[in-house]
């Protein structure tokens, strides 16, 4: 008997990719569970089209709600995708297999970005994240970005693929990625140095270690996005620096 699946979306005004994301699983899910976090479009309408549980909260920060959507879901088995990731075909039936197995307690996948109607097959990659999990054995867990799955058990592979819809349109995904650079600077701190070198790296990694040139120009605009991440990052943590020590100093002439 295979056992139900519940499917924990978090979403805010994302009625571009929802559909895709919501019809990929439509086979497979007993239940889907979605957060929606002040959806201004048509994203709650979309869930509601597709029979799932809606619950609408303020946004708690990528972990906390992502938990809160894995708390909410019914049964034993989860899988947890964000609104704008789809299961490829072979993802849709490795996850039906594990199922039925029931022998590990989490399982990781491949996820791939598409990007003008491809997907690409070598550029963001190795790109394997742990998705489908036993609610009870397994927790979101990390900082303001870069959440992820631990889990308290054995954890497999499956097959497939999740496709990420992320960068279309392009402005969007870079002004998502200044977005992502102030969480991510988090009072850390950089250099004037790393801040000029570490684009570069960042570039010549995926274009030559990951061969995303493989993916032709969108392989180009990949690289980019990636030098691109790494400038903000590093930008961020030296103007948070320069601030603070601004401020430390200001008070010091004050005291």
């Amino acid at each position: 008997m295979t056992e139900p699946l519940s499917v924990a979306i978090i979403c805010q005004n994302a009625e571009r990719t929802i559909s895709r994301t919501l019809e990929s699983v439509s086979d497979l899910a007993a239940e889907i569970v979605a957060i929606d976090s002040g959806s201004t479009d048509r994203t709650i309408d979309i869930l509601r089209d597709h029979n799932a549980q809606v619950i609408e909260q303020d946004f708690l920060g990528y972990v906390a709600q992502k938990n809160a959507a894995i708390d909410a879901c019914a049964h034993k088995w989860v899988l947890s995708l964000d609104a704008d990731e789809s299961l490829d075909q072979d993802a849709g039936h490795s996850i039906a297999n594990a199922i039925v197995t029931d022998d590990c307690d989490g399982y990781r996948i491949r996820r791939r970005v598409i990007y003008a109607g491809r997907v690409l097959r070598y550029a963001w990659q190795p790109d394997v994240l742990t998705r489908l999990v036993r609610r009870e054995h397994a927790r979101w867990v990390g900082g303001s970005v870069h959440e992820r799955f631990e889990v308290n058990g054995r954890i497999g592979e499956l097959n497939g693929a999740i496709i990420h819809d992320t960068v279309d349109p392009i402005g969007d995904f870079l002004r998502r990625q200044i977005r992502y650079g102030e969480l991510g600077a988090n009072g850390q701190h950089s250099s004037l140095s790393r801040l000029a070198v570490s684009p570069i790296i960042a570039w010549m990694k995926e274009m030559l270690v990951h061969q995303a040139w493989r993916d032709g120009w969108r392989g180009w605009v990949a690289a980019g996005c990636v030098a691109n991440a790494a400038l903000v990052k590093h930008l961020q943590r030296v103007d948070a620096h320069r601030k603070n020590t601004s401020k430390n100093t200001t008070g010091e002439q004050n005291g």
